[in-house]
């Protein structure tokens, strides 16, 4: 999110000027110093040369630069202006910023001049010039921002929830007219809280939890594990269409201990209870909510009434065989010495019918860069 501080911000930016106009000619310091400018002559290589030379030319006293001149600025300015003359030999001049970044370059013809060769920069912060090549600098502008008057805003705290939950915080401070950017990070976000302070909310981005949940990862199998029973009501896609299908399908997935002593009557015992929770598809209660009462199979047992069935399926799957047979369990066979991370979705929504069968992708390597929306104020 981006926050713009509020608060007096201080005197009007002022442009300050460095002319050599009234320097006599000679030599002097190096690196030579004035308005907070210094100026650094290099020799071909980078060494430094001994001094700084003040010469006239065409009336007009100025620096030479007999190989590299160096600019620097006292404090990162918004529009710098260097007035110059080009010597016989060809010029370039190079502009970077306080992170020592080339934002811009001009390079000026082999020609003698003595007409305007200024360069300006707006809208970047310039922290030095460099002049390549038989230049002679007469003056150097520069206009920037005084933090000095400028009174600091802040801390301000920002916290983010998960629910009611704190699970992310950070705090911002800066100069009044700053725009700062804070960012929260955590697995889930529903809310934030910006503690009063002199600032206006500019904008916030996010990255929605399931818009990257996927990304960068891949499928270990045909998506997704439906559940073993052939109920027309079912609405996974796959599912077994006879119950032959439904027992193959199960028996198949098992990996722990022999399949067959799962099949004939004892599967037969099991797509019951399932088939309870699939019938009326999607047009019946979610499958959480459904109940059932469960007459006795013989006089001496105990019927159960209002029963869950999702209870009883998960209790069940206490049995991996049949946590397998459901799709609530997957075993991944492949060999090899490859390191994978595994992704899985959950089972259960508690927001409608669907149980959302196993889905497992693998990854070996990163994501792509998340999609951020973003809403501005």
């Amino acid at each position: 999110m981006k926050l713009g501080l509020l608060g007096k911000t201080g005197p009007a930016p002022e442009k300050k000027c460095v002319s050599f106009a009234a320097l006599k000619p000679g030599l002097y310091s190096n690196p030579y110093l004035s308005e907070g400018i210094e100026f650094t002559a290099l020799e071909r290589g980078g060494a430094r040369s001994r001094n700084c030379a003040i010469r006239q030319i065409e009336g007009t006293a100025g620096l030479v630069c007999a190989f590299d001149l160096t600019v620097r600025l006292p404090l990162p300015a918004f529009s710098v202006e260097i007035d110059l003359i080009q010597s016989s030999a060809s010029a370039e001049l190079t502009v970077f910023d306080v992170r020592e970044r080339v934002i811009d370059r001009k390079s000026i013809s082999a020609e003698r001049q003595t007409d305007d060769s200024t360069v300006r920069e707006r809208d970047c912060e310039v922290q030095h010039y460099r002049a390549e090549g038989g230049t002679f600098v007469t003056r150097v502008c520069f206009t920037a921002e005084s933090h000095s008057e400028v009174p600091l805003v802040g801390p301000i705290k920002l916290h983010g929830f998960d629910g009611q939950v704190p699970v992310a915080a950070t705090k911002i401070s800066g100069r009044a007219g700053d725009i700062v950017t804070a960012a929260l990070r955590a697995d889930v976000l529903t809310s934030l809280e910006i503690e009063g302070g002199p600032a206006a909310l500019i904008d916030i981005c996010t990255v929605a939890v399931t818009e990257d949940l996927t990304r960068g990862w891949t499928p270990l199998f045909n998506q997704p594990l439906c559940l073993p029973v052939e109920h027309p009501d079912y609405p996974c896609p796959g599912r077994p269409a006879t119950f032959a299908q439904a027992a193959s399908l199960a028996l198949g997935r098992i990996h722990y201990g022999p399949a067959a002593q799962w099949g004939g009557q004892n599967f037969a015992d099991l797509p019951g209870i399932v088939e309870d929770l699939v019938v009326n598809g999607p047009f019946g209660r979610a499958m959480e909510d459904r109940t059932k009462s469960y007459a006795a199979s013989a006089p001496e047992e105990p019927g159960m009434p209002k029963l869950r069935p999702l209870d009883v399926v998960l209790l069940a799957s206490l049995n991996p065989a049949v946590a397998m047979m459901r799709g609530l369990y997957w075993v991944d066979q492949r060999g090899g010495d490859v390191l994978y991370q595994s992704l899985t979705v959950p089972p259960i929504t508690r927001t409608s019918f669907r149980l959302r069968q196993l889905h497992v992708w693998c990854a070996a390597g990163g994501s792509e860069a998340p999609v951020r929306t973003c809403s501005e104020y």
